[in-house]
């Protein structure tokens, strides 16, 4: 099998045009041209035989410093390629490891952007009820001490009752003085209009485990 190196005598591709011809890149004066055979003659003459001109020798600490600081001044902003740096999430402002990233891991599968996606579908209502929990819930529970408003209980399964009805009072959804802490068992009687049988789970479904549990009428 032939090797696959260049050879002498091989035809090179011609008609194609380096992407560096006529341009000043500041990496070589001659890029970009073509030396004369006398040039390259002498050039060859003069490194015949002969070692590296640095070969044994080390760069003084000001050559040093030069050098650094010249490669400093391609890194970041003042590099040529440069093109802003890495992007960040449009909805989030999060910075994004992938520079043809738009959206970060999150919000890239929010609202329209979900493959389960249906037109949004879902209701006021329960959009209304995940606010509540988020922003509310937690500041009834505090003020009440995370004690129960009917039977004076302190902590076991509480829930945060409204007491003008969450479905009927719109405008009374996200008023603290509508909200009160009960207990599941007398929030299972306001609701039901009786005691609540000890067999039943009702308010206990959602348990993880922990002091309390927090849910909304």
């Amino acid at each position: 099998m032939p090797s696959p190196r260049f050879q002498k005598g091989n035809k090179l591709r011609t008609g194609i045009v380096p992407w560096n011809k006529g341009k000043k890149t500041g990496l070589a004066p001659w890029l970009g041209k073509k030396r004369s055979p006398e040039t390259i003659k002498k050039m060859s003459e003069a490194m015949n035989g002969k070692p590296s001109p640095m070969l044994g020798k080390r760069h003084t600490e000001e050559t040093k410093k030069k050098i650094s600081e010249s490669r400093k001044r391609m890194f970041g902003k003042n590099h040529p390629s440069w093109k802003g740096g890495k992007p960040k999430c449009k909805d989030c402002n999060k910075q994004l490891g992938n520079i043809y990233a738009k959206y970060c891991s999150s919000c890239a599968k929010k609202g329209e952007r979900s493959p389960r996606w249906k037109g949004g579908v879902t209701s006021a209502k329960r959009l209304d009820r995940g606010k509540f929990q988020r922003d509310i819930q937690k500041k009834i529970l505090e003020r009440d001490d995370y004690t129960c408003q009917m039977c004076n209980t302190r902590g076991g399964i509480l829930h945060v009752d409204h007491i003008q009805s969450f479905a009927e009072y719109l405008e009374r959804r996200f008023d603290m003085d509508n909200c009160r802490t009960l207990c599941v068992k007398c929030h299972y009687k306001i609701t039901f209009k009786r005691e609540m049988p000890q067999s039943s789970c009702w308010g206990q479904a959602f348990v993880k485990g922990g002091r309390f549990h927090v849910v909304q009428d």
